[in-house]
C-alpha cells in the first residue's frame, strides 16, 4: 500500500522529494514575507510612526505539486524580488 507524504513549507529538501516523487505535495506558508512583513511594519511605526494600513496581514499559502514546482518557484522568487525593491520594473532583469 503506498502512502501519500505531505508536507508544510517549500525547502530545498521538499523541491528534491517533490521532484523525486516521494512527496505529493506540501503547502508553502511564506515565512519570508511573515518576517520581513513584520519587521518592515516595526520598522515604518518606529521610525516614521506609521500605522498598518490593517488589523490583520495574510500571507500567501499555496499547495505545490510536482507539476507545478517549476512555475512555482519562477512565480514566486520573481513577485518576491519585485515586491521588495530587488529589480525595479522595466529594467533590464525583469
Amino acid at each position: 500500500r503506498k502512502i501519500a507524504i505531505l508536507t508544510h513549507d517549500e525547502t530545498p529538501y521538499v523541491r528534491r522529494k517533490l521532484k523525486e516523487g516521494v512527496i505529493c505535495a506540501t503547502i508553502d506558508q511564506q515565512p519570508f514575507s511573515q518576517g520581513y512583513s513584520v519587521i518592515r511594519l516595526l520598522f515604518d511605526a518606529v521610525m516614521y510612526g506609521k500605522r498598518p494600513k490593517q488589523v490583520q496581514n495574510y500571507t500567501k499559502n499555496e499547495i505545490i505539486i510536482r507539476q507545478s514546482l517549476t512555475e512555482y518557484i519562477r512565480n514566486y522568487q520573481l513577485t518576491r524580488l519585485l515586491e521588495y525593491g530587488i529589480i525595479i520594473p522595466g529594467s533590464n532583469c525583469d
